[in-house]
């Protein structure tokens, strides 16, 4: 399959996942509705049942509704994205970009809570991003370590107390806010989502959840009748900042180490260096530069 089809499948199946979504919105809302007819009638115990059953399918339409237009978002940028576009131009971040209206970046981690994978929506949010990922602090790590939302505020006593590191370097990017929500469940932490530079922390977090929650339930977790996971083609290994990990699999073969000792020995390079960690990487892989 030439790189022409695979946008053009990958256009289509963003724009069928968007019909799924408002059809299963349509039908969330049709169960609310029959249990809402039914408020009037039976025990006080029988009303109780229909109220939980009604906000239980409005918020499940809610988070449909709210995938659908994920993946409208970003199948209008698929197709306005060109195939020589430089390769941190990321269609899918861009469309969550929209959606939050502000630059957005997308953490996933192992079992280890370890970053596994890195996506960006523009340079801010990918340098951002990689200060947590060099400095080993920020609200990103924290929304993962901690399972709940995490703001950074430049210019916060307390925020400076907690990211030390993290803030002045934030602050030399000219990001002055960045809201974190974890991505996952109550069962399975899978990373989290961040915004930068939004303004009205408050309702940033809750509009962020929102859209975290609609990633996780139906992108990230959805599996179709085969048990197959098609919505995870928009993280796909071409995707994504994947230097780092070939870099980290390329050190522990040759050094004998760990993927934890292999990646802070990236981080501690790039810190002394004043280098990006997929800068490093990147020499790794090229090897023009060791780490021995």
């Amino acid at each position: 399959m030439t790189s022409s089809d695979q946008l053009r499948a990958a256009i289509l199946l963003a724009a069928a996942m968007a019909e799924h979504e408002r059809q299963c919105a349509e039908r969330s809302l049709r169960f609310a509705e029959r249990h809402e007819g039914l408020l009037d009638t039976g025990s006080d115990e029988q009303r109780k049942l229909h109220e939980r059953m009604s906000a239980i399918n409005r918020g499940s339409a809610e988070r449909h509704l709210a995938t659908r237009r994920i993946h409208l978002a970003h199948a209008e940028r698929l197709r306005n994205w060109r195939l020589d576009d430089p390769p941190g131009v990321e269609p899918f971040m861009s469309a969550m970009a929209e959606i939050v209206g502000a630059p957005t970046a997308l953490t996933l981690v192992g079992s280890s809570l370890a970053q596994a994978y890195a996506s960006a929506s523009d340079g801010v949010a990918e340098a951002a991003q990689d200060l947590e990922l060099m400095l080993s602090e920020g609200p990103m790590t924290d929304a993962v370590r901690a399972g709940e939302p995490a703001v950074a505020e430049v210019g916060s006593r307390s925020n400076a107390q907690r990211w030390p590191l993290y803030l002045p370097a934030l602050a030399d990017l000219g990001v002055r806010e960045v809201v974190a929500v974890p991505v996952g469940s109550r069962w399975s932490r899978l990373g989290a989502l961040a915004v930068f530079g939004p303004g009205r922390a408050g309702a940033t977090v809750r509009r962020l959840g929102q859209v975290a929650d609609a990633l996780t339930q139906s992108v990230l977790l959805a599996s179709d009748s085969a048990g197959g996971f098609p919505y995870l083609t928009f993280f796909s290994a071409g995707s994504g900042r994947s230097t780092i990990h070939r870099a980290v699999g390329m050190l522990c073969e040759r050094m004998g180490c760990g993927p934890a000792d292999a990646l802070a020995l990236l981080r501690a390079r790039a810190f002394t260096a004043g280098l990006a960690v997929e800068t490093v990487a990147s020499g790794v892989v090229r090897r023009e530069i060791t780490l021995d």
